[in-house]
């Protein structure tokens, strides 16, 4: 989710790579740039049984490529909240 203006914000749905992790944080890969202080929204693929959630504050987002194949960040984040199970779709 990222704020437009006072009045509104948009939310993203889109697919990442998380690159290392570790008990406090991760790093990821994504083709957008989240802005620092960002939450994360990190849920695993399906094939997991009981999807695996967790919530990452975006500490810092560093380019790594922008052309025709489109944009490559590698994005540092800190666990926000724990990891948690949901209903497998």
């Amino acid at each position: 989710m990222r704020s437009v203006n006072r009045d509104g914000t948009i939310l993203e749905e889109g697919h990442g790579t998380a690159v290392n992790d570790s008990p406090t944080g991760m790093r990821l890969l994504l083709g957008v740039a989240p802005s620092k202080g960002q939450l994360l929204e990190i849920q695993t693929g399906r094939s997991t049984p009981g999807r695996a959630i967790c919530l990452v504050e975006v500490c810092w987002t560093k380019p790594l490529r922008e052309d025709v194949q489109g944009a490559l960040y590698l994005v540092g984040s800190r666990l926000n909240f724990g990891t948690t199970h949901g209903e497998a779709i």
